[in-house]
C-alpha cells in the first residue's frame, strides 16, 4: 500500500507539470491577442 504512494506522487506531480505548461501557453496567447487589439 505504501509503495503506491510515490508513484501517486509522481503522477500528480507531471499533471501539475503539464497544466502549468498550458497555463502558460494560454497566458502568452492571451497576451498576443491583447497586444494585437492595443495595435488596431
Amino acid at each position: 500500500m505504501t509503495s503506491t504512494i510515490p508513484q501517486h506522487n509522481e503522477e500528480a506531480r507531471e499533471i501539475v507539470e503539464s497544466a502549468e505548461a498550458f497555463l502558460k501557453r494560454v497566458k502568452s496567447a492571451l497576451e498576443m491577442i491583447s497586444d494585437e487589439e492595443k495595435g488596431s
